[in-house]
């Protein structure tokens, strides 16, 4: 009976000593994640009851096999077990109100970390003990929202020519664009454009329309076969202060015409008034020398002709934007013409009044040959100052990358936002009618910038590439402290681009990495050639050289990438305001490792949010490319800045306790502690491993590298090459 009782008691002991021990390892309580779901509708924000069960996950930017410009994307579920987050049901407060593209926010805590619109709604309902009296059974609503440039991308949509989209905002009296060929049976009808139908006595076959070198139209109509094209003016009220501008682009052929001059390329006719019963008109027409000329007459037959004697000879082919301005001044009317924005004439009509104009006659004798220009994009205002003018004539040529993109998401209706000085990007070449995000993504890479999704607004966002290079990092991790696993590097050929093409719409170069362990030899000796081609618009083709090396040398990055770069903020609380701050672009790096200190770009991440989860996964490349010197006059405006070398090599035997490298430096010029003290420490390489160099003494070729082992460790032998690890390319 005793040894039963010791036995129990025993137990107990066992029992308590258990339980004890269990609770001396319960770790404390992980925090519920502070996510908000909101829809914007009925003019404001509104919570909407988010299934943080389900979790949250987020996507913006880009990664190497998705492309440059991805949209943001988000998943998430709604609770609906009381049914009223169905947009379908005409009970639910959505009813009528959201629905496919209405706005959608999700915060975390104080920050948000998207902003898009949602793309899909998908109510789902348990089918097992479904009582919706009773709210019994389960019910959700699944929902995708995605950034605008998600939207932007659904259908095919080609951007009309840039001087139509000017003047679609532009509000004129009455406009004729011409781009299109009107005789055709399928021809459409530009918005706001008033048909014309070709009429005159030498109608001789369908109007031609010329697309090559027309500037910023994509097309004029060639009237050179004897067509004539009569445009009437719309009812209005004439403002005799402010009268009209009259604009239009036209092209006369090379080579020019014999005899006097030609007839009228353009006509402007005014309401009939006066004894005499003439009309006041405006003529445009050139002589056999190929000046342009404007004719203007009075209601009596008065007239008077001036000539553009500055313009030159205007029978080269190419296309020029003419504006023609006639207003009310005092007592008598002003003709002035502007080609290519520049005044080339004044004629002053003595003693006249500018009356209402009634229609614009093109070619209006149906003269035939090559004194008849082709013309299009026939606009008239009813203010002497207004129209786009001709930078929107000429596709907004030289237009900076940055203020193109800004320019673009104005005339779509989008918030643009600007990272880095619009001032530091490139010029363009002419924009050319074509889907608005290809639009975009001749801007990234001519520039090399970065097109995304904003995050905490709705819009998009442009990084200039300018903005891209040495930057400082906005998140320093180590590992593992701050990365959860798995964390791979990876090595291989993703990214690698060692022969490539910059095209732009006029010509190309190429640029191949010749020699070295990436260049285009067949391997060992290199990686094998592969090629691509960049198509780009700068606004000089002498700058293609330049950007086909640019992209050579970020496609010939040796480092190893890091696609996935995994931190666990319910793990690491203390770093998840520097984490929230990280956005794409923006440069982060990574201590800890066995080669030491990576610097990486983020051009993406994913974020998953649940219950009692949050996750952030960066997508990333080495920064190598973006580390650039520039070098000035005497020095490099980066004292950290280095040339790599190219002929140091060990001079003996490097153990691994050794902490002075003897090298010999062939033509390579070192700095040492005497010269350039503020150099160091700095990091070489031998044999792929990474050494901090505190210091160095000596006399070139011979000096000696002080040493400290930043991990990894092995011998060297005489003979092996010393790189500088921390190099930049030069700009």
């Amino acid at each position: 009976m005793a040894r039963n009782s010791a036995m129990l008691w025993l137990k107990s002991c066992f029992v308590l000593s258990v339980v004890a021990a269990s609770f001396s390892f319960v770790q404390a309580p992980v925090p519920k994640q502070d996510a908000v779901v909101e829809l914007y509708y009925a003019g404001t924000w509104n919570e909407v009851p988010v299934y943080i069960r389900d979790g949250i996950r987020i996507t913006r930017g880009s990664s190497p096999e998705s492309g440059s410009i991805t949209p943001a994307t988000a998943s998430l579920t709604l609770d609906n077990r009381t049914d009223e987050w169905d947009p379908s049901n005409p009970l639910s407060p959505l009813s009528g109100k959201a629905g496919r593209n209405t706005p959608l926010r999700i915060s975390e805590g104080s920050s948000v970390r998207f902003v898009g619109e949602v793309v899909s709604y998908k109510p789902r309902r348990s089918t097992e003990n479904v009582d919706l009296a009773k709210q019994r059974g389960d019910a959700w609503v699944h929902i995708e929202a995605a950034g605008q440039l998600w939207r932007l991308g659904q259908g095919e949509k080609v951007l009309q020519s840039a001087l139509t989209r000017a003047l679609s905002s532009a509000s004129p009296l009455a406009w004729w664009p011409l781009e299109l060929d009107l005789t055709s049976p399928t021809a459409g009808v530009l918005p706001g454009e008033i048909v014309a139908s070709p009429v005159g006595p030498a109608v001789r076959q369908p109007l031609q329309l010329l697309t090559d070198g027309v500037g910023g139209t994509s097309g004029i109509v060639d009237l050179s076969n004897g067509t004539r094209i009569d445009l009437p003016i719309p009812a209005h009220t004439l403002v005799t202060t402010t009268g009209y501008q009259v604009e239009f682009m036209s092209r006369w052929q090379a080579g020019g015409f014999t005899g006097g001059f030609s007839v009228s390329a353009l006509r402007m006719q005014f309401a009939a008034t006066g004894s005499t019963g003439d009309t006041e008109r405006v003529e445009i027409e050139t002589d056999t020398a190929g000046e342009v000329f404007t004719f203007t007459t009075n209601q009596l037959g008065a007239f008077q002709r001036d000539d553009a004697v500055d313009e030159g000879d205007v029978y080269d082919g190419a296309t020029r934007h003419i504006r023609v301005r006639v207003y009310q001044s005092g007592t008598n009317v002003v003709t002035e013409m502007y080609i290519n924005g520049v005044a080339r004439t004044v004629t002053l009509l003595a003693s006249s009044t500018l009356t209402r104009m009634t229609s614009i006659s093109l070619n209006q004798v149906g003269e035939v040959g090559t004194k008849i220009p082709a013309i299009g994009q026939v606009n008239v205002y009813m203010d002497a100052t207004a129209g786009p003018g001709t930078d929107a004539s000429a596709g907004w040529v030289g237009e900076l990358a940055a203020d193109r993109f800004e320019r673009l998401c104005t005339e779509e209706g989008i918030t643009a936002t600007i990272v880095g000085s619009a001032a530091d990007s490139k010029p363009m070449g002419p924009q050319t009618p074509a889907a608005v995000l290809d639009q975009f993504a001749e801007i990234a890479s001519t520039d090399d910038g970065l097109i995304f999704d904003t995050r905490a607004t709705l819009g998009l966002t442009y990084r200039t590439g300018l903005d891209r290079l040495n930057q400082t990092s906005v998140l320093d991790l180590t590992f593992p402290t701050h990365v959860a696993p798995p964390l791979d590097p990876d090595i291989d050929d993703l990214d690698t681009r060692n022969d490539v093409t910059a095209k732009s719409p006029t010509g190309s170069a190429r640029s191949v990495e010749e020699t070295g362990s990436m260049s285009v030899l067949a391997p060992p000796d290199g990686v094998g050639r592969t090629s691509t081609t960049v198509d780009v618009n700068p606004l000089d083709d002498a700058s293609l050289p330049d950007i086909a090396r640019w992209n050579r040398a970020k496609g010939t990055i040796a480092d190893p990438r890091y696609p996935r770069v995994v931190v666990d903020l319910v793990a690491t609380p203390s770093i998840e305001a520097d984490v929230e701050g990280v956005d794409i672009g923006d440069l982060m790096t990574l201590a800890g490792l066995p080669r030491g200190t990576a610097r990486l770009h983020v051009p993406g991440y994913t974020e998953s949010i649940g219950s009692h989860t949050r996750t952030v996964t960066f997508v990333t490349v080495p920064e190598g490319a973006y580390r650039i010197g520039i070098w000035t006059s005497d020095s490099p405006t980066n004292g950290q800045a280095r040339w790599g070398a190219a002929t140091t090599f060990l001079a003996e035997d490097l153990t691994t306790s050794e902490t002075a490298a003897d090298v010999t430096t062939g033509t390579d010029t070192w700095v040492t502690t005497a010269t350039k003290p503020g150099a160091f420490p700095l990091n070489v390489t031998i044999n792929n491993l990474t050494y901090s160099c505190t210091g160095i003494t000596g006399t070139h070729p011979n000096l000696t590298l002080t040493l400290v082992r930043l991990g990894t460790d092995k011998t060297h032998s005489t003979g092996d090459q010393v790189w500088i690890t921390d190099t930049f390319r030069w700009g």
